[in-house]
């Protein structure tokens, strides 16, 4: 299923965007609707002093293993990579580069790093700073196990020698001087440099290695965002700008509290208390919030009676099959249960119209979709009861002998 976003703002006379949200630096959504700012936000001149967000508790703010929103969503404030998207020029800019180049096959790229920009802790930013970081990501004694994400490193030289113990170092990523780094990979990958705008690509520094459980806990980045203490598990991140922040215009809102609940509902009631700015709008809450704060003109920017942030989120819902269970590993059990998923019913009815139904590996508007391509995507009940009695017949009491065990999440619209 596809996902739109939706966000609102009650109170106030300003306008806020995605981008001049955070002074440039996206802080990226989680969930389907958001509602956002409330009427306790406070100002400072033209600042807005906090803002209180919701968020699921995340796996990680560290680079090593943020993997999913909640955890980017924090390290992206706390981390620069070496580039970004521009998603009003749809081509990537330096963040903490300069400029980069490859050679013709695409198996070499260079890197050049900014000058005079400095961590949290005061300490260089250069391309070591981006090597060490690598080399923890690929490291499998790193914390005591492997990161879950050094993979999207897989194709740089010398990933297999380190993920296999048999290295301690990417033998692909060197420093020819202080402020240059240099990639080589295994195969030619001409897109290279959208892998090093992923948050596990951010540079550490040197106490990175001293205590992993310390940095895990309250890392210290090169982004436009410190740590304001440390991460209390299951209740809040406390973030505060970093004033001596050269990569960008320095962060308009002053402090940035991750407000830590348990599922939306929760979340929302807080909302509704006053005591968040910004949360997930409950699917079943979404008719009842546009009524009442209004939709956001662009779909992403925040104005007064135009609160309800709807623009479009190009992401993909997927049911993950074990194809090593007794039933599952027979691809037309596979096929029946995609035919008989009401993808339509699921996205209008239970999501209120927040969906659209998925039937290609990406979403509409990205390179490589073509409409209605999986075949099997499509709701055929008559099509998935053929299969089965094809391949599970019913037996004298009507029972095919199939069981399955569905395992989720319950963050979000999960559930």
């Amino acid at each position: 299923m596809r996902e739109q976003k939706e966000t609102a703002h009650s109170g106030g006379k300003f306008s806020i965007s995605r981008r001049t949200f955070l002074g440039g630096s996206a802080l990226l959504g989680a969930g389907v609707s958001l509602l956002g700012m409330s009427g306790c936000l406070r100002k400072e001149g033209d600042a807005a002093e906090t803002i209180n967000y919701y968020i699921g508790n995340p796996v990680s703010i560290d680079p090593y293993n943020a993997q999913e929103n909640n955890g980017n969503m924090v390290a992206r404030q706390l981390f620069d990579p070496l580039v970004q998207m521009n998603f009003n020029t749809n081509e990537l800019e330096g963040v903490a580069a300069d400029s980069w180049y490859s050679n013709e096959d695409g198996t070499i790229f260079t890197f050049h790093i900014k000058e005079g920009n400095t961590f949290h802790n005061g300490e260089v930013v250069d391309a070591w700073a981006f090597k060490r970081g690598w080399d923890r990501l690929c490291n499998p004694a790193t914390g005591g196990s492997p990161s879950v994400v050094s993979y999207y490193l897989k194709n740089v030289k010398g990933y297999a020698e380190m993920s296999s113990g048999l290295s301690d170092e990417l033998s692909g990523v060197t420093c020819p001087d202080d402020y240059t780094l240099q990639v080589e990979l295994v195969t030619p990958f001409v897109e290279f440099p959208m892998i090093a705008t992923i948050m596990c690509t951010a540079p550490v520094p040197k106490a990175a290695l001293e205590d992993f459980q310390a940095f895990y806990q309250a890392p210290i980045g090169n982004g436009p965002y410190k740590m304001d203490g440390k991460w209390e598990d299951g209740q809040y991140i406390y973030l505060e700008r970093y004033d001596e922040y050269k990569n960008g215009p320095l962060a308009k809102i002053k402090n940035l509290h991750f407000n830590i609940q348990k599922d939306v509902e929760t979340a929302f009631r807080e909302f509704e208390a006053g005591n968040i700015d910004i949360v997930d709008i409950p699917t079943n809450q979404s008719k009842d919030m546009i009524e009442k704060y209004g939709t956001a003109k662009d779909g992403y920017t925040i104005e007064p009676h135009h609160q309800v942030l709807q623009g479009d989120q190009p992401s993909t819902y997927y049911l993950t099959l074990n194809v090593a269970n007794p039933v599952l590993k027979d691809v037309n059990i596979r096929r029946a249960i995609s035919l008989a998923i009401n993808r339509e019913n699921i996205c209008k009815i239970i999501m209120e119209d927040s969906r659209i139904p998925a039937d290609n590996i990406v979403p509409p508007h990205c390179a490589g979709y073509v409409e209605g391509q999986w075949q099997y995507a499509r709701y055929d009940r008559d099509a998935a009861r053929d299969i089965l009695d094809t391949y599970y017949p019913k037996d004298a009491n009507g029972n095919r002998g199939i069981s399955l065990d569905l395992t989720y999440n319950i963050d979000g619209s999960h559930k």
